[in-house]
């Protein structure tokens, strides 16, 4: 029955992402009273409708005729109330309540914050190329943390990223031409949109690029920064488009598996695998990633395919 209620519940926030996009999430309060009323309503039933575990004595007491009557019933349902309404099972329900709908709401505000992200586009209507200038996109306004950034053929003019930023996503479609160049240590961060790059060039600088989740590149041409590049998912260049490492490093750090999957060989200056216990890199069959600097792996596991240190 939980389980049915949090998929329902999964599924009016997905209803309200698509019906209403400029709402990026709800409210914790509200949810938290609908899984609380809910979660109630589950431990009501279960003391109402089922058999409690513990065991009762019988109730007995003496006719006029003077012989006993027995009866199970009646102690029964005192003892189902009896839990019911006590003060101990009170505090044991909430806390439960608490705990629980504590874990759901983490794994909910991820999902629907990820499906209500605001697409922003660079439509360059500034009178500068500076990312921070808000004349530049579509919202004339420059984009935040929960923005997924889309270039594509609105406007081809090339653009300077001049500050630290950290947005959702990052999109480099077909038919953008243009040049995007990170400013000398302003530090990129990319959540759980990922990074993908389709036409166009991206020039790193001696700033950190880290990607929270995935890496595709099918298009254009990517330089790598000169510093550290941290990518926590799967990397994916298997038709199109050029990978330059930039005498960086390249870092795999996210704790999960993560699928290296490239046209044959990819090359790079310095490859770093920080995972945590088993979790794998896992180099596609047939696949290879050449190192021509230091390979280090600080934890996790590396699994098939070829690592070729030179």
């Amino acid at each position: 029955m939980w389980q049915k209620l949090v998929d329902k519940h999964k599924s009016l926030e997905c209803d309200l992402a698509k019906e209403q996009p400029s709402i990026h999430r709800f409210t914790i309060v509200g949810r938290l009273f609908f899984l609380l009323i809910a979660e109630a309503f589950v431990h009501v039933y279960d003391l109402l409708f089922t058999s409690p575990q513990t065991s009762f004595t019988r109730a007995a007491w003496r006719k006029e005729d003077g012989t006993y009557k027995t009866s199970y019933g009646d102690h029964l349902n005192y003892k189902k109330r009896a839990r019911l309404f006590s003060l101990s099972s009170f505090v044991i329900i909430v806390m439960s309540v608490i705990a629980v709908n504590y874990i759901t709401l983490f794994m909910l505000d991820f999902r629907v914050e990820s499906a209500l992200a605001a697409t922003i586009t660079w439509d360059g209507g500034g009178s500068t190329n500076n990312w921070s200038e808000g004349a530049n996109w579509s919202t004339n306004s420059k984009p935040t943390s929960g923005d997924v950034v889309i270039f594509n053929a609105t406007s081809t003019k090339n653009i300077t990223i001049d500050e630290a930023i950290s947005v959702s996503g990052i999109d480099i479609q077909s038919g953008y031409t243009g040049i995007i160049t990170q400013g000398s240590n302003n530090n990129i961060t990319v959540g759980s949109g990922g990074f993908q790059q389709a036409d166009g060039t991206f020039t790193g600088s001696s700033g950190t690029l880290d990607i929270n989740r995935h890496f595709n590149l099918s298009g254009g041409t990517f330089n790598a920064p000169s510093g550290t590049m941290r990518v926590g998912d799967d990397w994916t260049h298997t038709a199109g488009g050029t990978f330059n490492h930039g005498n960086g490093t390249v870092e795999f750090y996210r704790n999960t598996n993560t699928t290296f999957n490239v046209a044959a060989s990819e090359t790079f200056n310095n490859i770093t695998v920080a995972k945590a216990d088993n979790w794998q890199f896992i180099v596609v069959s047939g696949d290879k990633a050449i190192v021509n600097g230091t390979t280090t792996l600080n934890d996790g596991r590396l699994m098939t395919g070829t690592i070729d240190v030179r």
